[in-house]
């Protein structure tokens, strides 16, 4: 998938987390942040599931 796509859903799953913990607010900038190292993770790691990469980087 391309970096933008694999970004945007990144930062869908991003928000979707933060609402189902009722925190309707996301720092935009960390978001991306975090989407980029998931991104980079995936790259690195293309077996991984997204969940998976997720919590490696919310580890990190």
């Amino acid at each position: 998938m391309p970096a933008a796509k694999t970004i945007g859903v990144a930062m869908w799953v991003n928000r979707y987390v933060h609402g189902k913990a009722g925190n309707p607010m996301v720092d935009g900038d960390m978001a991306h942040a975090n989407a980029e190292k998931i991104t980079a993770y995936c790259k690195s790691n293309a077996t991984t599931t997204l969940a998976d990469a997720i919590e490696a980087v919310a580890k990190s």
